[in-house]
């Protein structure tokens, strides 16, 4: 049985602090734990198959990886599949892990989490935007801070660029976002929208999730793709 393996990397983090380094041991002693725990039934089948309706045959999985943006974060994806909800394209995929990342000016943070099954679920932009990052895992603050205090209370939002991720963030896709459960992440890579979620994919929870994402996506601004100007 593997375990889980949390990694965070930031390109300006150089002193090592003895306290920190405790610190981040217990708490990837404790992720393991959990991991573990929860790890039972992640080699079960899963009911997202290609040829099934609505799916068809997807990219191999280092192209999906590559198509996503997400090649430095999730090293494997397998029984990738493909089909069209609310007109637009959708992708699913089951992953050894998950990340995200950030890139601000000169500094550049990178987190991924590997060894455990996860459902991984994409449908397309119109466009590429920064990289908006809607985690839960409450571990490092937000970037940005939105209108609802219950939101930010639960979710920790990690961008590029903070005008871009509160223009994107309306009251409309905020209160979608709230509509999810807080066990995944919801992520802006390029072109995508994004969504990992812990477990192996089941068809019925892939097709919801990608209809709640088709919505967040059709509640984007058109104007955010086009620039905010300096």
């Amino acid at each position: 049985m593997r375990g889980t393996i949390v990694r965070m990397e930031t390109t300006w983090l150089i002193p090592v602090i003895a306290v920190a380094v405790g610190a981040g041991v217990i708490a990837l002693v404790a992720a393991i734990g959990v991991a573990l725990r929860s790890s039972r039934g992640s080699s079960a089948p899963s009911d997202v198959v290609p040829g099934r309706p609505p799916f068809a045959a997807g990219p191999p999985g280092p192209e999906l990886l590559q198509r996503l943006g997400i090649a430095r974060l999730v090293r494997r994806a397998t029984g990738v599949v493909q089909w069209q909800v609310e007109g637009r394209e959708a992708l699913a995929a089951r992953t050894d892990g998950r990340g995200w990342a950030t890139t601000r000016g000169a500094w550049s943070t990178r987190a991924t989490t590997s060894g455990l099954a996860h459902s991984l679920v994409a449908v397309r932009l119109p466009g590429p935007l920064p990289a908006i990052n809607v985690l839960s895992e409450g571990v490092i603050g937000s970037h940005v801070d939105v209108e609802s205090s219950g939101f930010n209370r639960a979710r920790d939002i990690r961008t590029d660029d903070d005008r871009h991720a509160h223009a994107v963030l309306t009251p409309r896709v905020i209160a979608l976002l709230q509509d999810l459960p807080e066990d995944l992440s919801v992520q802006v890579v390029g072109d995508h929208l994004i969504s990992f979620r812990r477990g192996v994919p089941t068809a019925a929870e892939v097709l919801q999730r990608a209809a709640l994402l088709a919505q967040i996506a059709a509640a984007i601004p058109a104007f955010v793709y086009d620039g905010l100007g300096d």
